[in-house]
């Protein structure tokens, strides 16, 4: 008797339930949610589709660049415009055989009116995940930047093996150092000799704008630390970063800019930006990001043997 009444329970509640699907099938609610969740699904595939083809993009452009580069013979380290005096690199004169523009102290020496150095650019969140690991590898990715260009094999790094090099060069700075957080020029150039084993960085305090470009036409890349908000990039995420390191690649004197290869944007490679507030934006790090203003103007270059 206690089992029967527990089935006919058990079919009644059955029942119930069944009949209450029934009513939220036949309810509006019912179709509003499923449209709602199917326009969601539909829409996130897309967006995954259309990242993907984007990446994909991005990376057959890159390795049809090389292959460009390559076909054509591209082997030079420079591309020089110039309209008036001054010896294009890999040219001679009498005054120095040995082509290129020397670092002199002579105001008057001619060079260039526009250089640009073919470092390959590197973002500092390969792949667009800006997680709080990449927010910091601005330094990282100018450094990695610059010991690419110096290598033998010049060119452009790929999205996966750039954000791998990255993630070992975070973990190098974290055993050794014990952090790898905003690095100064000092400690940068420390890095580049103990990762990279490069040993030709050299430190300019107060440097002029003829400095910079007397460097540059040396083929010689610089980074750059800087107050991030004085830079006033309008790609970077609003207000943008506090400090910020980028890498000088060249200039062009009828335009007044430097050309610079920054890591802070997707839209960095090659990004002009005006002598007047480049030159007012270095500032190297000072302890402590709130206090970046009050940093030493101060760059790192690499020569070129």
């Amino acid at each position: 008797m206690v089992r029967i009444t527990f089935r006919l329970n058990k079919i009644k509640i059955n029942n119930k339930m069944h009949i209450n699907m029934k009513k939220i099938i036949k309810s509006k609610w019912f179709f509003v949610l499923a449209l709602i969740g199917l326009s969601f699904f539909i829409f996130k595939s897309f967006f995954n589709a259309e990242k993907n083809l984007t990446n994909e993009l991005s990376d057959q452009q890159t390795r049809t660049t090389d292959q460009k580069r390559e076909s054509e013979g591209e082997n030079d380290q420079m591309e020089v415009i110039q309209e008036e005096g001054g010896v294009p690199a890999g040219e001679t004169n009498e005054e120095n055989p040995g082509g290129g523009q020397p670092l002199v102290d002579n105001e008057e020496s001619d060079i260039p009116d526009r250089i640009r150095l073919t470092v390959p650019f590197i973002l500092q969140a390969p792949n667009e995940v800006w997680d709080e690991i990449q927010e910091e590898s601005c330094e990282e990715a100018s450094l990695l930047m610059v010991a690419t260009y110096l290598s033998e094999n010049k060119k452009a790094i790929h999205r996966k093996e750039a954000e791998e090099e990255l993630a070992r060069m975070i973990e190098f700075q974290n055993e050794k150092y014990g952090d790898y957080r905003d690095s100064n020029m000092e400690q940068l150039k420390t890095l580049a000799e103990d990762y990279f084993d490069l040993k030709s960085g050299a430190i300019i305090e107060d440097p002029t704008l003829e400095e910079l470009k007397k460097i540059l036409a040396n083929e010689w890349p610089i980074i750059v630390p800087a107050a991030g908000r004085l830079l006033e990039n309008p790609f970077f995420t609003p207000p943008g970063p506090l400090y910020h390191n980028l890498v000088l690649i060249g200039y062009d004197d009828n335009h007044r800019t430097f050309i610079t290869n920054d890591p802070g944007t997707r839209r960095g490679r090659y990004y002009e930006y005006d002598y007047e507030i480049l030159m007012e934006a270095i500032h190297d790090f000072p302890g402590n990001k709130d206090d970046i203003e009050q940093g030493d103007k101060r760059v790192l270059y690499f020569k070129v043997d």
